[in-house]
């Protein structure tokens, strides 16, 4: 029996280990599951409150269809005046600024609304209600008119600037940038529960240079703190509101309990109002934007440029592109330490080109590209069921960001060149359907897993790469992919892996070194063709101790191991207490029997005493008594000889 056991717990124990060093190697092997982060929205490091911040969204929607509504009924007389009004609404007012040939500025604001709008000694402007720019009006807020310029926010409400068709200038200069921030009375608003003032152009041009934009934004795109969107409602940013033939002398309108009331006169011209393009442009030049919650957003405008520019510490995402922005173009513009992405572009829009780019220490992506189908089959909204195509990620940085360097969702036509991803769990990832992908030129580091990856229905093509230090170098699973040229070094499972069907997968001429299970691992693949071009001379198996201790020292084998011994000292105590032989639990220990006479009657006491020449007296014999006889608490009698 003893041998039994031995042998029971020798073999659960290598058995365990097996099952372990097949766990770590298939689990190495497919460089650990892609990770679930299509289609998250959630951040982890957001501290507001997201009913609360829902709710003011819809108000804010709500009280620019109003003033839309509102606008509808203005007439001025006659058509060249232009007069700016404010709107009753809750919790700061509107002022409206209608159209005008020149455009509005700080000095005009100073003005029209010397209540809401103040300037100080030192030359710092508070804006204390909102500011909408009608269509044809433009306003022009720049260094030369101040230095600073404060937008109202705190627990009471929040002022914002928004373009319903307007045009929106933010401009400083050279040396001496324009500076607009949320304003709580004490600094800038940190708080996003309330709400926070935001800025939005809508549907027309925006140009913002040298701006220094901070703490702005709450919770959705549009209200994110620097954002540029078509023509999305409200009422799709309405025609020039300037009727010719009007009669009325002021402008006042009447829409439920909200009025519409003068708030200036700017005097007549005679010149003409311009209609503005119908597509919308949009510049962003060396402007730095931090602590925003969206630090700039884009849709719907056409295509918009962003260059030499900084966005830091945005708590969701730096910079996203959103849907209907087709052709933007970021360069020479850095995304770092957001909540969630750097730069985020989302299904919607064709040719997004991000050039030069840097994006670092990200909470979860450096760069993420949605260019998958809006739908796969009919929908409500009827969306095409096509991607998009023809993105750029070229000659762009991506450092310590928590997950991918650079990530990228579906699509056609995507080229991905010349970038550099240092840090991060994954360097550059392509998951399908994605047609002619082409990952050229890029040098990944440091990364935990995989350095470049194919993932489920990617065609396409990686070539003359490098890979440092990865698990994997290249892996492909699912993939028709060319993988040509590239160089891996220090990889520590396979250098490159191949997965799955591979019916048109080529590893040709690839430099592979390292050390871990094998140079080119093509064991689970279909149809994967290995040329001997592949040079993977330097490449270690290693030793038969160095891979036992590089096994032993892995978390899970260790939790093996752990239960292995458990069980090997089970078996252990088992065999010790057979060759000890059974033993009495009370083995130390001397019955009563043997330290005293026994049980004994109470005769045989008494017989003992007559013989010795004791006396019994009564006592005795109730003592006796009280022994056998039972007592009643109702016997008087009883009682007393109990006593």
């Amino acid at each position: 029996m003893t041998k039994t056991m031995t042998i029971i717990a020798v073999l659960a124990l290598a058995g365990l280990a097996w099952l372990g060093l097949g766990s770590r190697v298939d689990a190495q092997a497919q460089g650990a599951e892609e990770p679930a982060d299509s289609g998250t929205e959630t951040v982890a490091s957001y501290d507001g409150d997201p009913e609360a911040e829902a709710s003011w969204v819809q108000r804010e929607d709500e009280r620019l269809e109003l003033v839309a509504d509102v606008q509808r009924d203005v007439r001025t007389e006659p058509a060249t005046h232009s007069y700016p009004y404010r709107v009753d609404t809750e919790p700061f007012t509107t002022l409206v600024l209608p159209p005008r040939p020149a455009p509005y500025t700080v000095p005009d604001l100073l003005n029209v609304a010397p209540d809401t709008v103040t300037k100080d000694v030192t030359g710092v402007v508070t804006i204390g209600e909102h500011v909408v720019v009608a269509r044809g009006a433009t306003l022009e807020l720049t260094s030369d008119d101040a230095m600073r310029i404060r937008l109202l926010s705190n627990e009471e409400g929040f002022a914002s600037i928004v373009t319903i068709g307007g045009t929106l200038v933010l401009e400083g200069s050279e040396s001496t940038q324009l500076a607009v921030a949320s304003w709580d009375g004490d600094g800038p608003d940190e708080t996003t529960a309330d709400g926070r003032a935001y800025i939005r152009a809508s549907g027309a041009e925006a140009r913002v240079r040298n701006v220094d934009v901070s703490s702005l934004g709450f919770w959705s795109g549009k209200t994110g703190g620097l954002s540029f969107v078509g023509n999305e409602s409200p009422r799709d940013a309405l025609p020039p509101l300037v009727e010719a033939g009007s009669t009325d002398s002021h402008a006042e309108a009447e829409r439920d309990t909200t009025t519409a009331s003068p708030s200036g006169n700017f005097g007549a011209t005679d010149e003409p109002l311009r209609a503005l393009a119908l597509a919308p442009a949009v510049e962003v030049y060396r402007t730095q934007v931090t602590d925003n919650a969206f630090g700039m957003f884009v849709s719907g405008t056409g295509p918009a440029q962003i260059a030499e520019s900084t966005v830091l510490d945005s708590r969701v995402d730096g910079i996203v592109i959103h849907r209907d922005a087709d052709g933007t173009m970021l360069s020479h513009t850095e995304a770092s330490s957001s909540g969630r992405d750097g730069i985020r572009v989302m299904a919607g829009s064709h040719a997004v080109a991000l050039l030069g780019t840097t994006t670092n220490d990200n909470g979860r992506n450096g760069v993420t590209v949605y260019a998958d189908a809006l739908a796969e089959g009919p929908s409500v909204s009827g969306s095409s069921t096509s991607p998009f195509s023809d993105h750029r990620i070229e000659s762009s940085v991506a450092e310590n960001n928590a997950d991918f360097g650079i990530r990228i969702h579906g699509g056609d036509s995507i080229a991905v060149s010349h970038n550099r991803v240092d840090g991060g769990r994954y360097g550059i990832a392509v998951s399908g359907p994605a047609e002619e992908v082409s990952v050229v030129g890029n040098q990944v580091e440091s990364v935990q897993s995989q350095g470049i990856s194919f993932w489920d229905g990617v065609a396409g093509a990686a070539r003359a790469n490098s890979v440092d230090g990865a698990q994997i170098g290249i892996y492909a699973r699912a993939a028709d992919a060319e993988l040509l040229a590239n160089t891996i070094t220090d990889a520590t499972v396979h250098g490159v892996s191949v997965v799955g069907t591979a019916t048109g997968t080529t590893i040709a001429g690839n430099e592979v070194a390292g050390a871990g299970s094998s140079a080119v691992d093509t064991l689970r693949a279909e149809g994967a063709v290995v040329s001997e071009t592949n040079d993977v001379a330097n490449w270690s198996y290693g030793s038969f101790f160095e891979r036992a201790v590089d096994f032993a020292t892995t978390p899970l084998s260790l939790m093996w191991a752990l239960l292995g011994l458990i069980l090997a000292l089970a078996a252990s105590v088992r065999i010790r207490a057979r060759r000890a032989g059974v033993r009495h639990p009370y083995e130390d220990r001397e019955p009563l029997e043997k330290l005293t006479p026994g049980a004994i009657e109470p005769q045989e006491v008494r017989r003992d005493e007559t013989a010795s020449g004791r006396h019994t007296d009564v006592r005795d014999e109730h003592a006796e008594s009280q022994w056998f006889a039972p007592v009643f608490a109702d016997d008087d009698a009883n009682v007393r000889s109990t006593r």
